[in-house]
């Protein structure tokens, strides 16, 4: 969801490790993993070399900075997580590099401003500085490093006797080699900021309020308030890392808006111990207060990237990213104890010991059970969920993974919380309309990613989906045709667009978007299985195969392409190669609709008791409220003789779905073969009278029943709701035919016979106009004249 991960394709030599674990891999986590471990191994034991030789020459303390730094929880996320890569990488590099540098100076200590006595080691640390970045942004910083080493540490004599008496003679002769250094050092870092912008091409990364909430904050107070509040966070992570989570974004550390917020006095405690550490390091001159300086260099230098001083970032905090940091931070808590050590003597000595084992020891058991948190996404979402339950961005995590898993009511749930703390976001809007399907709730909350981010294409894409589910097809075509403005490589919106467009009758245009998209995309296999849809729609059939055919070759489980196939097939009269291609299908994804093709291909080859089993099992699986699968269900059953069961089949249906009419007809119909007329008026009648087939069917019954009155009102109803119905329009008039037939032999006849067969005609006229090559109106039509002319 974050932004910041638009740049990271610009780590070519961590790419390169991932491609290499890949060859050895595959797709498998375990060697991945691996290879971090031991990534961070080798760190460890650069970092116990370097400090052993470089900050104490003292093999215990160095050992007990290793152990520290080995087993801070803090570096859990980059060594567990695969990305971290990048953070160890670099760190390893920053570490060799450093020393390199102090190699190259170490021989010449004595003079003021030490030279470069083994120029290979420089052009090495340089080197090793320009690769760290290229493994990660961060590593830059060791030039920084650098130079804070030489003029603080390495030419601390030379920089104060400079200070002292500036001038421009003592720059250019005693502390030329120093200068030639930074000139040196500086076009490095100017070149490879060039490089890094040039790969770029030439824009820095974008990122969103959602990112980085700080840095969009409308007030500079805010904005500096919240900064330096989270450089005490980030410290209190280093020293006391109870609380951990993979990500820290969207509701987890809300902005410092007021002076009076408790936060800011945690922030001044900061601010007084870190500047009085930096003020003691750089007054006092002893070996002690240049291995703090050391240790401050490291902590504050390669943290500055991402502190938002010198440009945006694209995180609020980020837990690998204290990785190299870290480095500093576990030489400064040695020292401490090395200075403990000295000031309180033996006599406490063991119980400074036994402190330092106890918390090494304790940071260990909370790294194992980090750990256990990073076994599985599921794992670490909840988590995350438990320690920052208002995190929008991890609830939206948590959803995709519900998504995932199949339990989409979860998802739902957790879609819901991630916009209840960030209604607008976009992606958590969309991946939530997908789940709720047609839903009218659905069109809103695209609407809303939309409108939150209007260059979301997949979010014009699913819309325009959901309007062709309803039948909006010009609101389908203009969602889908924005999204592939916006996103013109977007083969799944063009073949959808295309099938859209066919929809609308413009089958040539439709053709054209079809041959595009597959065009993008030559082994996109739903584009072809698409355009076969469209060659059926053309009536080109052997196209459509040949279509279906290429779906299949591309993706030999794609059982939509087979199912349309089958469809093609049996309307071609290839009967068993449709059978065989719906079983297949089948046994690929067991889906109701595949099931109900299957049901109606065996019913229309007289194989009932199959095609009863295959609407079961339809309904079973997803077709629960598919008003064609019940009636086929029903429709099987009664063939079968279990009328009574079928007839409870639609009458289950109508109490879920009581607005279906065609199945209200189907039941009434079942029910007047079991002679109960009655019961099948009565359904009829439950339905209302807005529906002409339903009306239609209840004259059908009135009439077998003889009620010849209340049939006429029932077709005349029908014919008036829809004056295009030819058949209500036949048996209205056979109906007054009908009529003056029963009531020939009637003592009591007080009707004109001749009106009421001018009637029928009347009615038998207005059907012939509507089927004009219906023989039976034709024969009922010759009958009602002869009656007229005698």
């Amino acid at each position: 969801m974050s932004s910041n991960t638009s740049h990271k394709s610009y780590r070519p030599m961590t790419i390169l490790t991932f491609r290499l674990n890949h060859q050895l891999h595959g797709i498998e986590p375990l060697g991945y993993h691996l290879t971090n471990v031991c990534l961070h191994a080798l760190v460890c034991l650069a970092y116990f070399k370097f400090c052993a030789k470089w900050v104490w020459g003292d093999v215990g303390l160095a050992l007990a900075a290793a152990l520290l730094f080995a087993v801070h929880p803090i570096h859990v996320e980059a060594v567990a997580g695969v990305v971290g890569r990048a953070e160890l990488l670099a760190c390893l590099l920053v570490i060799l590099g450093l020393e390199l540098y102090i190699r190259c100076l170490s021989t010449c200590e004595s003079a003021p401003f030490p030279c470069v006595l083994r120029p290979a080691y420089f052009a090495l640390s340089l080197m090793f500085g320009a690769v760290a970045m290229l493994c990660k942004e961060q590593g830059i910083t060791i030039y920084a490093i650098y130079v804070i080493y030489d003029v603080l540490i390495a030419s601390r004599r030379g920089t104060e006797e400079l200070i002292k008496e500036p001038s421009w003679d003592a720059l250019f002769t005693k502390a030329r080699p120093l200068l030639l250094r930074f000139i040196t050092i500086a076009v490095t870092v100017f070149c490879l900021l060039a490089f890094r912008l040039w790969m770029l091409n030439g824009q820095l990364p974008n990122f969103s309020a959602e990112d980085n909430p700080a840095s969009f904050a409308n007030a500079t107070s805010t904005r500096v308030m919240t900064y330096v509040y989270l450089l005490a966070f980030n410290a209190q992570l280093l020293l006391a890392p109870i609380t951990l989570c993979y990500d820290w974004q969207m509701g987890s550390i809300p902005l410092v808006e007021r002076v009076t917020d408790i936060r800011n006095a945690s922030t001044i405690v900061f601010c007084l111990f870190f500047g009085g550490l930096v003020f003691k390091a750089l007054k006092a001159k002893s070996s002690e207060c240049r291995v703090v300086l050391l240790g401050l260099t490291l902590v504050v230098l390669p943290f500055l990237p991402a502190s938002n001083i010198f440009f945006r970032v694209g995180f609020v905090v980020a837990e690998r990213i204290l990785y190299i940091p870290s480095l500093g931070f576990c030489l400064l808590v040695v020292q401490g104890y090395s200075k403990l050590q000295k000031i309180l003597g033996d006599r406490i000595s063991i119980a400074l010991k036994t402190t330092l084992a106890l918390l090494i020891a304790l940071l260990m058991w909370k790294t194992v059970a980090r750990n256990m948190v990073w076994q599985s996404r599921e794992t670490l979402f909840r988590s995350a969920l438990y320690d920052n339950p208002h995190n929008a961005k991890v609830h939206y995590n948590y959803a995709n993974f519900l998504k995932d898993s199949h339990r989409n009511d979860e998802a739902i749930e957790h879609y819901r919380l991630a916009l209840k703390y960030a209604p607008e976001h976009a992606s958590s809007n969309n991946n939530l309309g997908t789940l709720l399907g047609d839903n009218p709730e659905a069109e809103k909350h695209y609407l809303t990613a939309i409108q939150s981010n209007p260059q979301h294409s997949r979010a014009y894409f699913n819309l325009g989906n959901l309007y062709r589910s309803q039948e909006k097809t010009n609101k389908a075509e203009k969602a889908l045709r924005e999204a592939v403005r916006l996103d013109p490589k977007y083969v799944d919106a063009w073949t959808v667009l295309g099938c859209v467009v066919g929809a609308e009758g413009r089958l040539d245009e439709s053709l054209q978007i079809h041959e595009r998209a597959i065009a993008l995309d030559p082994l996109h296999a739903d584009a072809h299985n698409n355009l076969g849809a469209h060659y059926v729609r053309m009536e080109r059939n052997e196209k459509a195969i040949a279509s279906y055919d290429r779906a299949l070759s591309i993706s030999p489980n794609h059982s939509v392409a087979m199912t349309n196939k089958g469809r093609l097939l049996r309307t071609m009269g290839r009967t068993n190669e449709a059978e065989k291609l719906y079983r297949r299908a089948l046994d690929i994804k067991r889906t109701g609709t595949t099931l109900n093709y299957l049901g109606s291909l065996l019913f229309n080859t007289e194989r009932y008791a199959e095609a009863a089993v295959a609407f079961r099992e339809a309904l079973n699986i997803d077709a629960a409220e598919d008003v064609e699968v019940h009636q086929n269900y029903a429709h099987a059953l009664s063939k079968l003789g279990n009328a009574s069961q079928a007839i409870d089949v639609l009458e289950r249906l109508l109490q879920a779905r009581p607005g279906e009419s065609s199945a209200r007809v189907h039941l009434a119909a079942l029910l007047s073969n079991t002679k109960n007329l009655e019961k099948a008026v009565r359904v009829l009648e439950e339905g209302g009278e807005t529906d002409s087939e339903v009306l239609y069917m209840k004259g059908n019954l009135l009439k077998d029943m003889n009620k010849l009155d209340d049939a006429i009102r029932a077709y005349s109803r029908a014919v008036h709701i829809n004056s295009k119905h030819a058949s209500a329009w036949m048996n209205l008039g056979a109906v007054y035919h009908l009529k003056v037939a029963y009531s020939m032999g009637s003592p009591n006849r007080s009707f004109s016979l001749q009106g009421d067969y001018s009637t029928a005609r009347e009615k038998y006229n207005e059907a012939l106009r509507l089927d004009p090559r219906n023989e039976i109106i034709k024969a009922n039509l010759e009958k009602v004249a002869r009656k007229l002319n005698n």
